[in-house]
């Protein structure tokens, strides 16, 4: 986790080293040193030579791992191995411990070790280390509690301890450690609260990283720490509400305080958090309205308040965030209508408003399809209304569990460029009727119309370029087309329960070649099954025939779907046995 000032901590430490000669190819080692890195390396087990340089009698300045030593006193400044893992997997080439012994390298300034497999605790000794400006431990399969004794390392400025499996409290002593600057315990199994005094001495603090563990208790004051630049605190058991006192944080550019049980409002102060660019409070029991300050945070990128118990409506004042590129206010309890201010938001391809399993009502906004090219989900609610092709300025949209009902064209399909729509899921909504002649027009990749009250030919449907086609759970009444159809892009088809009655001919299974997922089940379809469907289908993957009328012997072809791995023809009237399918 480094940032700008640990680089620049650890830039001045290495132009120091220079220019008082420090250097792994200077003097000879310190014995003290010599023997402590060859009792550490004596409690671990190594399978594949990282320390065969490590011997006895020789200059362990010189070894593996071993960065850099002061020249004049021999003392070893620099240690940096890594078990050539990544996380959070670790290599098991290497086990033991980490020893005692290397709290006696009294002039190190800087220990890295990752991604060993050892499973022992962090020694107390390592307090010892007055010189310490970091120490990195991660990845390491540590266990037991953090020793009080790191707290006497005055100059630590960089504690990385993640991705192991500590345990908690933290220590009180952590609270002396005033230089530090950037601290990661995520990913481990702490627990207890997060000591106050952090907010009173960890005052140079840029970086907070607790994610990940098992802390209880109210959310820390840590309005004091101006320097703040991250703070991650999800995945915890964090409740009570978040504090008024998080507005002093002028600098802070990401808060995660996802999937803990913080209740209450969001504090008003939040919007003096003027560097902000990252708020993320999802899957939490906040409640109340969205305070209007926030409208004033310009720089904020990603809003996650997804998953509490927000209400109110949707402020018009989000519309004004032009850094925006992901406002996720799903699964809440808003209501009202949708704000068409949200359509002031950049026209950017990476932009995605979530406003899905709410109670909104109403009419979708035209005005929504200003966000040229990105994704609109407002499933889940209560709109009304129906499609305005405006919306075709999107490339996604999904409007599925609504309550839209108005088939008539309204709006006109955008040209050029502004034609981006690819996605659009209109299913189980209160469509009926013909299918409308605007619902061709788009250019889909994938449309999803089912769970509706469509009735007719699905044909005009076969002659578009679309890739995933679900028509499915509608009162379609009619015929499987037989006529010659061009379907060259169609992957994903699925007409189960749509009431289709009549033969499935060859020339119908001929046009269906691309696809590789085919859904006709519980329907009337009637009649044998072509014998070359094995030869039509060879791409086929996964084909569902269940629960129609469907008579006859099943085509010896069907041993030609060697690409088949699911098939269901059951509920059918057929006779013999299934030919053997590869």
């Amino acid at each position: 986790m480094f940032r700008g000032a640990m680089a620049a901590a650890a830039a001045a430490f290495l132009l120091l080293a220079t220019l008082s000669g420090i250097s792994a190819q200077g003097a000879r080692c310190h014995a003290q040193d010599n023997q402590a890195l060859l009792d550490f390396k004596a409690s671990l087990v190594d399978d594949t030579g990282m320390f065969n340089d490590w011997v006895a009698g020789t200059d362990c300045c010189k070894w593996n791992g071993v960065m850099a030593c002061d020249v004049v006193t021999g003392r070893v400044t620099e240690l940096n191995l890594g078990g050539s893992g990544t996380s959070p997997s670790r290599n098991p080439s290497y086990k033991g411990v980490v020893g005692e012994s290397l709290g006696r390298l009294s002039g190190i300034g800087s220990i890295v070790l990752e991604n060993f497999d050892l499973k022992s605790e962090i020694p107390a000794s390592l307090g010892q280390l007055s010189n310490l400006f970091q120490l990195v431990l991660g990845n390491m399969g540590l266990v037991g509690k953090i020793p009080a004794s790191i707290g006497n390392l005055k100059k630590l400025q960089n504690f990385n301890v993640n991705n192991n499996a500590l345990v908690g409290p933290l220590p009180l002593e952590l609270c002396k450690l005033v230089n530090i600057k950037d601290v990661d315990f995520g990913s481990n199994q702490i627990g207890g609260t997060l000591p106050a005094c952090i907010g009173s001495s960890w005052l140079q603090i840029e970086e907070m990283d607790f994610r990940n563990n098992a802390l209880t208790g109210t959310f820390p004051w840590i309005g004091n720490l101006q320097s703040l630049l991250l703070l991650w605190l999800n995945k915890n058991k964090l409740s009570g509400r978040l504090p008024p006192s998080l507005g002093r944080l002028t600098k802070l550019e990401l808060l995660d305080v996802s999937e803990n049980q913080i209740s209450g409002p969001l504090p008003k102060e939040m919007g003096y958090m003027k560097s902000l660019t990252d708020l993320v409070c999802s899957r939490n029991k906040i409640s109340g309205s969205i305070p209007p300050l926030i409208g004033n945070l310009s720089h904020l990128a990603n809003l996650y308040l997804d998953m509490n118990m927000i209400t109110g409506s949707i402020p018009a004042f989000l519309g004004n965030l032009k850094s925006i590129r992901i406002l996720d206010l799903s699964r809440n309890k808003l209501s009202g209508s949708i704000p068409p201010q949200l359509g002031n938001l950049s026209d950017d391809e990476s932009v995605l408003v979530d406003i899905s399993f709410n109670r909104l009502t109403g009419p979708v906004p035209p005005a929504v399809g200003g966000m040229r090219g990105g994704t609109f989900i407002a499933s889940n609610n209560a709109l009304t209304g129906g499609f305005n092709l405006a919306l075709a300025r999107l490339s996604t949209v999904n409007l599925a569990n609504n309550r839209l009902s108005d088939a008539r064209k309204t709006g006109s399909l955008p040209t050029g460029v502004d034609n981006q729509l690819a996605f659009l899921n209109l299913a189980n909504n209160k469509f009926s009727g013909q299918f409308p002649s605007w619902i061709f027009e788009p250019a889909y990749i994938e449309l999803d119309l089912s769970e509706n009250r469509f009735r007719g030919s699905p044909l005009p449907f076969f002659d578009r370029e679309i890739n995933n086609l679900n028509l499915s759970s509608n009162p379609l009444a009619t015929t499987l087309p037989t006529a010659k159809f061009k379907a060259a892009s169609l992957s994903v088809l699925d007409l189960s329960n749509c009431q289709l009655s009549g033969p499935i001919t060859s020339q119908f299974l001929f046009n269906l070649n691309p696809a590789v997922s085919i859904y006709f089940k519980n329907n009337k379809l009637s009649g044998p099954l072509p014998q070359d469907i094995g030869t039509s289908l060879f791409r086929c993957t996964e084909l569902d025939l269940s629960n129609n009328l469907l008579n006859g012997t099943i085509p010896a072809s069907f041993s030609r779907l060697d690409a088949l791995t699911f098939l269901d023809l059951s509920g059918n009237q057929f006779v013999g046995d299934v030919p053997s399918i590869p």
